[in-house]
């Protein structure tokens, strides 16, 4: 054999080769065409309870990304995978019930009422029965009496007792109305429309399997829970980046080694225990106290000064002076403009943050002061102690309390936005109003 004649065999084989997967893809085309037309159902695939190899229900992911899909503005690609899945986001046979009950086509309805799936047995009857109560209403609206009876025999008489429903025990007294005023009276009926139309449609969809009713973006929905579940369970979570900034290439995990071990800073000028401390809520400044009797505010100027470890204060810093015993507890107002501070000297004060002077002294306490907190309206407070009594107070009246709640030797105290204020006593977390008298809830 030549080489040309080699040359031409080859071809030859090329084109019966190519010819032959030519045909092939076509069958599979056809085959998948014809699955498609053929092999579904109301968008459902013939493999209804088809699993993914982690044991999700492939419909349902596979729905949720053709919604993602078409959020993103793919709509192509979300076209391509319903052809492909045989599935649709927006079921054909959905759209035309609702669209036959909008127009009043009740055939085309009762029809269409077969294809579509609910979340039970018992809600596909309740839907049926809100249906057929609508045609029932519908007809003697237009005075067809006899029409109506036989919806009542036929479709709207249960079969069994469990099925049974009240509201269609008063259905055959309207067969006794005379006019459209009596029907609407007796019946509670606004009418043939719109209205009493949309209501049934709406009644119904409450009814519908949740595939119908699908959130918008679910998947960055479920997105979001999986990151917020995995800094939940995050050992070692120790970032205030957001949620959103995670990423979804792999699990979110803080590593040991981000946690801080080292020490950068010791503070030194209390000249005893340091009971207790604060950051300002901007974070710029904190506080302390102590069993000396003092308060000092440290400002972000002193951490970032290396110069400044084991040193007095700084300039910019103050050391408050006024409690004759050991401060318990210290607590920034909301727009950290003042500190309330309370201890064993059963006194509480009110301190200007920016000149270290006392606004209010309060000398109502029998007993050491265990704590204080702010009201978010930054007007009001409360403190507690060993005396077993709280008192609410605010800035402007006298040493005079707004309240006081007499329970047991409180050890913490919480304002809640709510106006509920939690409370710490002994064994027990009590809960009451901030307008109340009386400890309402015991936890």
């Amino acid at each position: 054999m030549t080489i040309v004649e080699e040359e031409e065999s080859k071809s030859r084989k090329e084109m019966k080769y190519e010819s032959n997967n030519n045909t092939e893809h076509n069958n599979i085309n056809n085959n998948n065409h014809n699955h498609s037309k053929n092999g579904t159902s109301n968008g459902h695939s013939k493999e209804e309870n088809g699993k993914t190899e982690g044991g999700l229900n492939k419909q349902e992911m596979l729905r949720i990304i053709i919604q993602s899909l078409h959020q993103m503005g793919m709509s192509k690609s979300a076209k391509l995978l319903e052809e492909e899945s045989g599935l649709e986001l927006k079921d054909p046979s959905l759209i035309t019930f609702f669209d036959s009950i909008e127009n009043g086509k009740w055939e085309d309805a009762k029809s269409f009422f077969s294809k579509i799936e609910f979340k039970s047995e018992k809600d596909k009857k309740d839907a049926n029965r809100l249906l057929f109560t609508q045609i029932f209403m519908e007809l003697l609206d237009e005075g067809k009496v006899d029409e109506a009876f036989q919806v009542l025999r036929k479709d709207l008489n249960p079969v069994e007792e469990e099925d049974y429903d009240e509201s269609i025990q008063k259905l055959p007294l309207l067969l006794l109305c005379t006019n459209q005023k009596q029907l609407r009276e007796k019946g509670e009926w606004n009418g043939t429309g719109s209205e009493t139309r949309s209501v049934l449609s709406q009644n119904i969809r409450n009814n519908l399997s949740p595939r119908y009713l699908m959130k918008e973006k679910r998947l960055e929905e479920l997105l979001k829970q999986s990151l917020q579940y995995q800094v939940s369970n995050c050992l070692y979570h120790n970032t205030s980046d957001s949620i959103e900034s995670n990423s979804l290439y792999h699990d979110h995990q803080c590593s040991k080694s981000e946690l801080p071990t080292k020490c950068i800073k010791i503070l030194k000028c209390h000249t005893d225990e340091v009971w207790y401390l604060e950051f300002s809520h901007n974070g710029k400044r904190l506080a302390s106290c102590s069993k000396d009797s003092s308060i000092i505010i440290w400002d972000e100027d002193h951490f970032n000064n290396d110069s400044s470890q084991n040193k007095s204060p700084l300039s910019k810093e103050m050391i408050l002076r006024g409690h004759t015993g050991g401060i318990s507890r210290i607590a920034w107002s909301p727009d950290d403009s003042k500190l309330i501070s309370c201890g064993t000297d059963f006194e509480v004060k009110i301190w200007d943050t920016e000149n270290g002077e006392i606004i209010k002294a309060i000398d109502l306490h029998s007993n050491v002061v265990n704590t204080c907190c702010w009201h978010p309206d930054g007007n009001r407070f409360i403190t507690g102690g060993d005396d077993k009594v709280v008192y609410l107070h605010d800035l402007e009246s006298g040493e005079e309390p707004l309240r006081m709640w007499k329970i047991n030797r409180i050890t913490d105290l919480a304002i809640l936005k709510n106006d509920k204020i939690v409370m710490l006593s002994e064994k027990k977390i009590l809960i009451t109003d901030i307008n109340s008298d009386s400890t309402s809830f015991t936890m």
